[in-house]
């Protein structure tokens, strides 16, 4: 009975653990993804300002702001998270 409980506890932790894995790596992806569109947006490569990529939508928009500037928000998301980077940029 000793055995079959501590047998028991490692496996619902090693369950956990792998489900906390995948939870990270599908953030992780989804980072990645609003990082490169934001890069391709500043160097003039980006094509379309919203679509799909591998499974995750993203979609890019910009805001005028004062003294010259304006906001880049690169948004990705998929059906569990999403992940949402701005930055300030000369226009």
């Amino acid at each position: 009975a000793v055995v079959s409980g501590v047998f028991l506890l490692v496996l619902t932790s090693f369950s956990y653990h792998i489900d906390i894995f995948d939870r990270k790596k599908d953030s992780l992806r989804l980072v990645l993804q609003a990082k490169e569109n934001l890069y391709l947006y500043k160097t003039g490569k980006l094509i379309e300002l919203a679509g799909t990529k591998d499974g995750i939508q993203y979609e890019i928009t910009t805001e005028d702001m004062e003294y010259k500037m304006k906001k880049v928000t690169s948004r990705a998301r998929s059906d569990k998270d999403e992940a949402l980077l701005l930055e300030y940029m000369r226009k």
